[in-house]
């Protein structure tokens, strides 16, 4: 084992001495003379070069002159992960570099001899490689592996990890420094490749439904909201006109710029492309609207597109994998995909994905008249059940429950009534059922609260579940909170001392103290807690004793005296317990 880590590490020295290899002879040919003498123009741009494939004079970061006193083993592995981190960011340099060859190539040809002049194209590599360049990025102590403007993992500037926008390299939270990638972190920076409010591509501008920076739609600006002139002509040079791109519409789809090309396209030349791209988006609309770039071009032609042409996309995703439309479950009685001996129609899985959560949000915005409306309905119903409880498809439900009547919807209520505990137990369908109740008529939210209060038990003591049954009390309607309250009884001095239904249990109380109709339902929590065994417990449980709170509060006149009497015996122990003294506090005010 040690002979293998030492034969690693001089594979590494000879790779530090060797450097990375130079780039390929630019001057070739014609376009590639041009481009070397518009790289030769900008200042630094050699010694950036230089310090790629000279990688090892200075080490990463001065992590090699710590090499010699090193331990073998770790000094091999960290140069394995610099060399791979080097060689990474050369192939993107790299691409980058021929990529705008290219596009100098495409504009000479262009009508009217429009394209990128040696100015531009020094510019636009003095952009590529950022002020500092890869010597800075990977050598010298203060602009080291971790650290510094534009280091690999660094908060930089421009760099891999830094946090403004570099399209060749996707900066931002990506590294593995302070801008590593976090929880709430995207794949690039403010302006970069995503970002953490989605980047150039993200459409719309309200936030997302209940996540905190959820999958809902919105965050960021339009792509083509923030393309400059430059870079509309810049696109312009690259992919011509829509008739040019013809044929390769879904490949383009795919890329981030050809998407943020279509885009224009439809804003600026309207029916017209929206007419000649179809085609080629509809054969290839259930992969598109999953992917990262394609949503978005899903999303816009949505916008745009004629009735008939949104019908075509429906019935396109409303397929199973047999090939097979859906239309004849909307009178399906089983929701949930479980039960299903056939596969799902593409618009629930859609739905389900990360990207295609958010074209099926756009899809349920733009639904116009009976005829789409059913469509949308009958493919998603069979999966409304899975629907809800998914990081992605409980936005899909949302949006449908804001956008669509509540006749309309009808399929979710009768899934939220009939899977009314295992929606409610769930991270995510707990608040699909709220929004539930909040946008359903009279007769469905009836129904639907019927529902709840009748598994009040079970849901009270469920981390999720107590929220929902809080919720229905707080709709302050009397026939619901009694049937909470009954279907309680005799268990309230067990739910007192567990963290999550002592709060319902509260809830019961002080909801039900302004309410005529429930002062006998009130009476009775309070008589069961003070009569119980476990009041002594209670007293002094870190959730009981706000329970025993409650109860002094909401009670007035004989039965409150009754509950201090009986209060009074344990007053020595709870004199000594931080929780006891709070209800010492209120006994003492009482006498006042």
């Amino acid at each position: 084992q040690q002979m293998q880590q030492m034969q690693q590490m001089q594979q590494m020295q000879q790779m530090q001495r060797g450097g990375m290899g130079g780039f390929p002879d630019l001057g070739a040919n014609p376009q590639g003379a041009a481009l070397a003498a518009a790289m030769a123009q900008v200042p630094g741009l050699d010694g950036a070069m230089g310090g790629v494939q000279g990688l090892g004079a200075d080490g990463m970061g001065g992590m090699g002159r710590r090499g010699a006193a090193g331990n073998p083993r770790e000094m091999a592995e960290v140069y394995q992960a610099a060399y791979a981190a080097a060689f990474y960011a050369q192939q993107q340099q790299l691409q980058q570099l021929l990529r705008m060859q290219a596009q100098a190539a495409q504009g000479a040809r262009g009508a009217g001899g429009v394209g990128l002049d040696q100015a531009a194209l020094a510019a636009a590599a003095a952009g590529l490689l950022g002020n500092v360049g890869y010597g800075g990025a990977f050598g010298g102590a203060s602009n080291g592996f971790h650290g510094g403007k534009g280091s690999y993992g660094g908060g930089g500037y421009g760099g891999y990890g830094g946090g403004h926008r570099d399209d060749a390299h996707r900066g931002g939270n990506r590294g593995v420094g302070k801008n590593a990638r976090g929880r709430g972190g995207g794949r690039g920076g403010p302006d970069g490749f995503g970002g953490r409010d989605g980047g150039v591509h993200r459409v719309g501008s309200s936030g997302g439904l209940d996540r905190g920076g959820g999958h809902g739609l919105g965050g960021g600006g339009l792509g083509v909201g923030v393309d400059s002139a430059a870079e509309a002509a810049e696109m312009d040079a690259r992919f011509g006109s829509v008739q040019e791109c013809l044929g390769t519409i879904a490949t383009l789809a795919r890329d981030q710029h050809g998407c943020r090309f279509l885009q224009r396209r439809f804003d600026e030349d309207g029916a017209d492309a929206v007419d000649a791209c179809f085609p080629e988006i509809l054969a290839e609309a259930v992969e598109l609207m999953m992917d990262p770039f394609g949503n978005y071009l899903v999303q816009k032609l949505l916008e745009c597109c004629s009735d008939e042409q949104r019908v075509a996309v429906l019935e396109a995703v409303a397929k199973t994998a047999d090939g097979e439309e859906d239309k004849d479950k909307l009178d399906s009685k089983d929701d949930s995909l479980k039960t299903k001996s056939t596969s799902p129609p593409f618009l629930v899985t859609v739905a389900l994905n990360t990207h295609g959560t958010r074209a099926v949000q756009k899809l349920v915005e733009t639904l116009r008249g009976p005829e789409q409306i059913a469509l949308a309905v009958a493919a998603l119903k069979p999966g409304v059940v899975t629907l809800i409880k998914d990081l992605n498809g409980n936005h899909v439900v949302q949006r449908c429950l804001q956008r669509l009547n509540s006749n309309e919807n009808q399929f979710v209520y009768d899934a939220a009534e009939r899977h009314c505990v295992e929606i409610a137990t769930h991270r995510h369908g707990c608040c699909v059922l709220q929004r539930c109740v909040d946008h359903a008529d009279a007769t469905q939210r009836r129904a639907l609260v019927e529902a709840i209060a009748g598994s009040s038990l079970a849901l009270a003591q469920d981390p999720f579940g107590n929220y929902v049954v809080q919720y229905v009390l707080d709709l302050d309607l009397p026939w619901c909170n009694a049937q909470v309250m009954s279907k309680l009884a005799g268990t309230y001095a067990e739910l007192s001392t567990q963290k999550f239904s002592s709060n319902v249990v509260e809830k019961c109380l002080k909801r039900s103290a302004d309410m005529f109709e429930l002062e006998t339902h009130r009476d009775a929590v309070v008589r069961e807690i003070m009569n119980s065994p476990l009041l002594d417990r209670l007293l002094m449980d870190p959730y009981g004793n706000y329970v025993v709170q409650s109860s002094l509060s909401v009670t007035h006149g004989a039965l409150r005296n009754e509950l201090v009497e009986r209060i009074k015996p344990h007053l020595p122990l709870i004199k000594n317990s931080p929780f006891g003294k709070r209800i010492l506090r209120l006994l003492l005010e009482h006498k006042k």
